[in-house]
């Protein structure tokens, strides 16, 4: 698949995970394009998520860590989305 293919199948991956964050009621903010720890923020009654979506599953140990410590940073949930 083409970079351009893959970027539409993660972005609308992203998309299906901002919409059922939605409907419980989280407000979310996508990072287009995004080259750091994560491709959503999410907020609720004071909680914070901080999302990876992965439609392939490959989240290797450096991403991991810095979302993790982001997380950690900002009092927030570090999570994956896989497909």
């Amino acid at each position: 698949m083409s970079r351009s293919g893959l970027y539409k199948k993660g972005r609308a991956f992203e998309y299906r995970v901002r919409d059922f964050l939605n409907k419980q009621k989280y407000f979310v903010l996508r990072s287009p394009r995004s080259a750091g720890p994560m491709d959503l923020i999410a907020l609720k009654h004071g909680i914070i998520l901080l999302i990876q979506c992965k439609t392939d599953g490959a989240f290797s140990k450096v991403e991991r860590e810095m979302l993790d410590d982001l997380a950690e940073s900002l009092g927030a949930r570090a999570l994956l989305a896989r497909r």
